[in-house]
């Protein structure tokens, strides 16, 4: 498998497995505000968070420190199993490595 590179939703995390539903993102601009829409476009699929993943958080889950922050993959995979009804709103950039497991997840900012 080579590495690639996508957007995409988290769906439920299971300790260190994240289920994930791939998505595209929308800059949206109208006359009183300017953001992001993520919306989902296919199918779920199940990847393991590599153990040395950089997991950059832009808003808290669960009541974290509200700055932008990095954890570590067993945090993150705690944080989403104790939110799961934000879950299908949390747009993140997703990376996979050359081994099948995600290398890489930044969460996409959305007010």
């Amino acid at each position: 498998m080579r590495p690639k590179s996508f957007t995409g939703v988290m769906v439920r995390a299971e300790g260190t497995r994240v289920t994930y539903r791939p998505a595209k993102v929308k800059h949206v601009v109208d006359e009183y505000s300017e953001f992001i829409r993520v919306a989902v476009t296919g199918p779920q699929a199940t990847l393991e968070l590599s153990p040395d993943a950089r997991i950059l958080l832009r808003v808290p889950l669960a009541g974290d420190d509200p700055a932008a922050k990095s954890v570590t993959p067993a945090t993150f995979a705690a944080a989403l199993a104790r939110n799961r009804d934000q879950l299908p709103r949390i747009g993140f950039t997703v990376r996979v490595g050359a081994d099948g497991r995600i290398t890489y997840l930044e969460q996409i900012y959305q007010p």
